[in-house]
């Protein structure tokens, strides 16, 4: 394994990305969320997104309906330069049948616990991830869901001496035309210190798109089926009486999305869901006066 430097939320999100694309296009809904510091993990980057989408597909693959749940974190580990790392990936809704989740356990190489008499509904499995050596872990309580996790430790470095930036109240203002992923979105940017606002309508949006005040908005308009080009460029008309620098459009587009390969809109930044951390950081940076 090549040792490289890398952070775990950058990679997480390059890593749920394509799972989440594939999930909407099943019908299935959902949540994603990461809320750790800056950090540095050594290690083969391209070794830990196979290791990550291991786990974040397997919870998908179980769905047939539902919500996928999809979550990372990595705190300072108990030895000086280590840190620890987990991926949890919860599917709630219906689910295949007990054959479809055994082959499944059986190719992520798991091994059911024995069952506990005090705990009839609870089934557990577990085992070692081949690509990482991390610990993998299966819960499944039939009548809540499955929750399947990736747990290690590893040389790296949490950098929460950082100082986080902070939006101080600005408008966050989302589009979403009932797209799920707007959920997860807002709590992230609320932790950045953003005012959300969430829209449906494009005509709500419209408006607090040219009214509101603040100086310095996020107006993100997530692809759905009511967002098309016409749109984007009528809502970018809307911001030339607007002082320049003080709203950032950004088009928000699933992996794989056509809009990636194409010019972007004028006035509009084309970027994918979820957004990295890195990118809720920039995004806070140009908002916040300190």
């Amino acid at each position: 394994m090549s040792v490289q430097s890398f952070d775990f939320g950058e990679l997480f999100t390059l890593s749920a990305r394509p799972v989440i694309a594939g999930a909407v296009l099943r019908g299935l809904e959902f949540y994603f969320d990461y809320s750790s510091p800056p950090n540095r993990v050594a290690g083969d980057a391209q070794a830990f997104r196979r290791g990550i989408y291991r786990v974040l597909s397997a919870a998908s693959q179980v769905l047939e309906a539902g919500v996928l749940i999809l979550a990372g974190e990595i705190g300072p580990g108990a030895e000086p330069g280590t840190v620890t790392l987990r991926v949890d990936a919860a599917a709630s809704g219906v689910r295949t049948d007990d054959a479809g989740i055994d082959a499944l356990l059986a190719a992520l190489e798991l091994e059911k616990d024995p069952g506990d008499p005090t705990l009839p509904h609870l089934i557990t499995a577990r085992g070692t991830c081949p690509v990482l050596g991390g610990e993998v872990l299966y819960r499944c309580v039939p009548s809540a869901g499955v929750l399947f996790s990736l747990l290690m430790t590893c040389e790296g470095e949490v950098r929460d001496e950082w100082r986080t930036p902070d939006a101080h109240g600005c408008s966050a203002l989302i589009l979403h035309g009932g797209d799920q992923s707007a959920h997860g979105l807002s709590r992230r940017l609320q932790r950045f210190g953003w005012h959300v606002q969430q829209f449906e309508s494009v005509d709500a949006f419209a408006e607090a798109v040219a009214t509101d005040t603040c100086p310095h908005r996020l107006a993100v308009a997530i692809a759905s089926e009511g967002v098309d080009v016409d749109t984007l460029l009528r809502l970018n008309a809307l911001t030339t009486s607007i002082a320049p620098g003080s709203i950032e459009l950004i088009h928000a587009v699933r992996a794989g999305s056509p809009m990636l390969g194409a010019p972007p809109p004028p006035g509009w930044d084309v970027r994918v869901v979820p957004f990295l951390p890195s990118e809720l950081w920039d995004f806070t940076r140009r908002a916040d006066p300190d």
